[in-house]
């Protein structure tokens, strides 16, 4: 039986009900010390993180310290903190 979704939520759930194992966001799955993690020979393939700002709003100093903001979360979270 496998369990399919594109909701990281849902996901979590199942892997923390013992439904079995889980590709979950490391962020997510150290909060929850009930879970176990299993190291692989491979590593999942890499996501990107993308964010999208109107034209108009580009130049805009708030949405540019959010971007920033965010950037960073981004970077602090990745291994080698490779996020541009």
């Amino acid at each position: 039986i496998a369990f399919r979704s594109d909701s990281v939520s849902s996901i979590y759930a199942a892997a923390s009900c013992g439904l079995g194992i889980a590709l979950l966001p490391r962020s997510v799955a150290e909060r929850d010390s009930t879970l176990v993690r299993i190291r692989t020979e491979t590593s999942p393939t890499p996501r990107e993180v993308w964010q999208t700002i109107h034209a108009d709003m580009r130049n805009n100093a708030r949405v540019r310290a959010v971007t920033e903001f965010l950037a960073g979360v981004v970077a602090a979270r990745v291994p080698n903190g490779t996020a541009s």
